[in-house]
Formats: structure tokens, C-alpha cells, sequence
């Protein structure tokens, strides 16, 4: 999957669905910018997506999971999560951040 169309895909879709013109974005960026990104041309920092997300009152990690989609299907939202939830549990507990932490002995 090509990351620049996905993300510009993505941001693309939130922005409409939720009614939101280009230039209401501009205090977060440039509408030529803004206009790059959504023709998959230019590569937002993870600072820029943050804020772009933000912007449209969405959570980051909504808008980098509808840019890793292959399709636009339920069941491709299901799987990529449960994927996610599975690694990040995973490393955390490796890295012992999820267990309980002993109780201090007096």
C-alpha cells in the first residue's frame, strides 16, 4: 500500500464526512498544503497529522487506521484493531508495564 494515497484518502474522507471545507483547516495548515497531502504529493510530519486530526475533532490513531485500510470494510477495521491491541499489549507486558506492581513490605 502506498502510505502518501492512503493518508490522503483517509484525511480526505474524514474532511468531508464531517463537512469541513479546506480552509477551515488553515490555521493547522496552508490549503495548498493541506491540498498536497490530499493528492498524496507531499508527506505530513506525525506533528502535522496530530494536529490535522485534532483540527477535525477526530483521534489521531482514527485517522492513521482508515489510512492503513486496504478496503473501507467492518470487517478491516476489526482485524487492523485487533492486530494493534494484540502488539501493544504484547510489548507492554515484555516491557513489564502492565503488571501490577508489588505491594511495599514494611
Amino acid at each position: 500500500m502506498d502510505l502518501r494515497r492512503g493518508l490522503a484518502r483517509s484525511l480526505r474522507l474524514i474532511r468531508k464526512v464531517k463537512g469541513i471545507p479546506q480552509d477551515q483547516l488553515s490555521e493547522v495548515s496552508g490549503r495548498t498544503y493541506l491540498s498536497e497531502i490530499e493528492r498524496g504529493i507531499k508527506n505530513p510530519t506525525l506533528a502535522k497529522i496530530d494536529a490535522l486530526a485534532k483540527a477535525m475533532n477526530v483521534h489521531p490513531l482514527t485517522l492513521l487506521t482508515i489510512t492503513y485500510l486496504a478496503s473501507l470494510r467492518e470487517q478491516d477495521v476489526d482485524g487492523l484493531q485487533d492486530r494493534v491491541r494484540k502488539e501493544a499489549l504484547g510489548l507492554l507486558e515484555k516491557a513489564e508495564i502492565t503488571k501490577p506492581q508489588k505491594a511495599r513490605s514494611r
